[in-house]
């Protein structure tokens, strides 16, 4: 390695340079295409259907298929049509195998909504939602509905990896001084992820940093004495990884 002493420098970028260099990264009209909403109503008193959600990902795919690279870094990825063939249902299976707070006719519903995602090859390979306006419409929209129902001060969310999770954590430890959260004490996950930071899972809610839950587990009644108590509630949208 060439090194060399003394101060660093910053390459500098002409007006013109640099303006069409901004210009270039602008979002193109099809990042902004929200069309794809129109297919589904998901606050009815029946809720969303499976043929709802395939119709979404069908026209959210279609938009998103304009923005796609010829060629990628990464994101898409080259496997086997024959391995979604076989892989595809043992995904569903393990997936559904952790919803235990379902019962037979909702647990029916959720294999619908899975096998949707799934045993599409495409939407098993990319996200067709990102980076797009609809993303973030789906997303705020998914965020605002418990934050209005529940009555929480803000809604914020993350990818449910435990990272993302220890940030989160962490945040609410330094917020609120405890190092207490309220969780499912038999998930070793949450445990362990508590236990590097210096923190305890416990079922006691009074003077706990947060609770946290899964859509899977979720309890209107946890919530609302959640809500009463001002005691934070982070929702994972999915079962922690092992």
């Amino acid at each position: 390695m060439d090194v060399k002493s003394g101060a660093g420098t910053c390459v500098q970028d002409g007006l013109v340079s640099a303006a069409c260099k901004y210009l270039g990264e602008l979002p193109a009209a099809s990042m902004l295409d929200t069309s794809s909403v129109a297919t589904i109503d998901p606050f009815t008193r029946s809720g969303l259907t499976p043929e709802q959600l395939r119709d979404f990902f069908s026209a959210a795919a279609k938009a998103g298929r304009k923005t796609t690279p010829t060629t990628e870094s990464g994101n898409v990825y080259a496997v086997s049509k024959h391995f979604h063939a076989l892989n595809g249902p043992l995904v569903v299976d393990e997936y559904l195998s952790k919803l235990h707070a379902l019962d037979t006719d909702d647990l029916q519903r959720a294999r619908a909504f899975v096998e949707t995602v799934a045993l599409d090859a495409e939407l098993r390979n990319r996200n067709p939602l990102h980076p797009s306006a609809t993303d973030a419409l789906v997303i705020g929209t998914l965020l605002d509905f418990p934050k209005s129902l529940f009555g929480f001060p803000y809604a914020c969310y993350a990818t449910d990896g435990r990272e993302s999770l220890s940030l989160c954590l962490y945040a609410y430890r330094l917020r609120t001084g405890s190092r207490r959260i309220v969780g499912d004490a038999s998930d070793e996950t949450l445990k362990g992820v508590a236990s590097r930071l210096g923190m305890t899972v416990c079922s006691d809610m009074a003077g706990a940093a947060c609770v946290v839950v899964t859509l899977a587990s979720i309890k209107t009644t946890t919530c609302a004495e959640a809500a009463l108590r001002g005691v934070p509630v982070h929702v994972l949208s999915g079962v922690l990884p092992a």
